[in-house]
């Protein structure tokens, strides 16, 4: 296992983790291939981080959240930016919250 797939675990890991904490899904639920809407808004949360945060590539981030493959990937990012544009109620709240912790988080490691 070569130092970016371990990168990328650790990101994916802490993800996971904080993307279960804040919507009360378990990261098992998180990667199933539930369609539930709170399990799947939760994975599609996840999905936008890995990609957009932290730039990993469609396929990449596919494979961290449970295999899928990087259309579904896409449009998962798609619609976590209709709930940001659009401020919609819960979804827009969690996101916001999730996303915070994690640009607090990047701006601290490039500030160092």
């Amino acid at each position: 296992m070569n130092n970016r797939n371990i990168l990328n675990e650790a990101l994916r890991d802490e993800v996971l983790e904080v993307v279960a904490q804040k919507t009360g899904i378990p990261i098992e639920s998180i990667l199933s291939r539930s369609k539930k809407h709170e399990i799947l808004t939760a994975r599609q949360i996840a999905s936008y981080i890995l990609a957009r945060v932290y730039n990993l590539p469609l396929k990449t981030v596919g494979h961290c959240v449970g295999g899928y493959d990087h259309a579904t990937v896409l449009n998962s990012i798609m619609i976590i930016e209709d709930y940001i544009f659009l401020k919609n109620r819960y979804e827009y709240e969690i996101i916001e919250e999730i996303l915070g912790h994690f640009t607090n988080k990047k701006a601290l490691i490039l500030s160092a």
